[in-house]
Order: structure tokens, then C-alpha cells, then sequence
């Protein structure tokens, strides 16, 4: 997030999120924490419907999730 990069920090989030796939013993937790993060990024850099889009991902992992943006 240095100098308010949003869109450079979603692109890491994004990268996060595909090195995940790729591990067998990742935490479905923790790619909930991925998504909602660069929701956030998202939301940020004014890419609502991007950020919408993560937070669908997070809440059909995980339905009752208590962080999901509003």
C-alpha cells in the first residue's frame, strides 16, 4: 500500500491467491483472509465491483464470515 498503490496491492493479493492453489495444505482460512483483504484493496482503488466480487468468494467459503464488508 506504500504511496496508496491499491491496484499494485490487489496484484499482490492476486498472486497470493494463485501460490495458494498450489499448496495442498493451505488453510481454507487463510484464502478466505486473501480474498477478503484484496477486497479491501479493491474497494480502495474505487473497483467496487471487483471488491463485491471478492467478498461473494469470501462468503461462499465461508457463509457466516463476521468481517465481510457491508
Amino acid at each position: 500500500m506504500n504511496k496508496e498503490d491499491y491496484n499494485g496491492a490487489a496484484d499482490k493479493w492476486t498472486e497470493c491467491i494463485d501460490l495458494s492453489s498450489q499448496i495442498s495444505t493451505f488453510k481454507l482460512r487463510d484464502k478466505i483472509t486473501l480474498y477478503n483483504n484484496r477486497s479491501g484493496m479493491y474497494q480502495r482503488a474505487g473497483r467496487d465491483d471487483l471488491s463485491l466480487t471478492d467478498i461473494d468468494c469470501v462468503l461462499a467459503l465461508s457463509p457466516l464470515h463476521l468481517k465481510s464488508r457491508a
